[in-house]
């Protein structure tokens, strides 16, 4: 066989040794154009490989946005107590038109309910631990254990009472507040007001300011008690203080008295 000059300076090779590649098209040995035909199609393979995972990774990007977005699941909401239930009836009438602060007033509420009840509760386990309502003779030592639980009780009640006030007026006007507050003790300031201002139209303003002090004093400690009836105790006292005060400042409180509660009767 005749002797061939490859292109790549191939010479004197034997033209059976040589060959034009079809990858690049270049006469090379016939060795050297095995190594590159199989390089390319190596390269080929991978650039085969590359534009697969593309097509996939396309095809699922388009169908992770198509798809429908899972359902949202909200926690469920604890079960209401009757302290909730309770600061809900009292907050409702504010119609606050910002609902985050309804929510954030019922709340308040609710826990100053449930922590007095706690209160409330110790104290009393306090007071049969001594043995309230017990047949024990009343000694001096008694008397004072007994008192001192009352104090106690009392100091925490006030603590926990003022706290709450003040977490209120950083949300509330005054008035608000005060509102918050009749509703709490059963309304007991205004209905007790408004029965002094139809019994005795005649108050001065010093005279009627006296009693809207001890008629605020009234509610703060009705706020101290949960349930209606200690709270309404806490009217009678005043009750007492404030028709005393009337009858000092000159008034015929009982013939007021009568004449309300019969103006009262005829409208019945």
């Amino acid at each position: 066989m005749g002797r061939r000059q490859c292109s790549i300076c191939y010479e004197g090779l034997e033209a059976r040794d040589v060959a034009r590649c079809y990858a690049c098209g270049a006469v090379k040995r016939r060795a050297d154009i095995a190594k590159h035909e199989s390089e390319r199609n190596a390269d080929m393979k991978r650039q085969f490989i590359a534009a697969a995972f593309l097509v996939m990774l396309v095809s699922w990007v388009v169908a992770l946005a198509q798809a429908p977005p899972p359902p949202t699941t909200t926690a469920p909401a604890p079960p209401s107590d009757a302290f909730d239930q309770r600061a809900a009836a009292v907050v409702k009438p504010m119609r606050f038109s910002d609902a985050d602060k309804t929510e954030t007033v019922t709340k308040l509420t609710a826990d100053y309910l449930r922590n007095l009840h706690k209160i409330l509760g110790d104290r009393q386990a306090a007071l049969d631990k001594i043995g309230q309502g017990t047949a024990a003779a009343a000694t001096p030592e008694l008397d004072k254990q007994l008192a001192d639980a009352w104090k106690v009780s009392r100091k925490e009640a006030v603590a926990l009472r003022d706290a709450y006030a003040a977490q209120l007026a950083g949300l509330m006007t005054p008035y608000q507040v005060e509102r918050v507050k009749d509703g709490i003790t059963e309304d007991c300031f205004p209905r007790t007001l408004q029965v002094y201002d139809e019994m005795i139209p005649g108050l001065t303003h010093p005279q009627r300011a006296h009693v809207v002090g001890l008629l605020t004093e009234m509610r703060e400690n009705a706020m101290l008690e949960l349930n209606p009836d200690p709270q309404e105790k806490w009217v009678d006292k005043y009750r007492g203080i404030i028709n005393n005060y009337i009858a000092k400042q000159g008034h015929d409180f009982t013939a007021l008295s009568k004449a309300y509660d019969a103006k009262k009767n005829a409208k019945e």
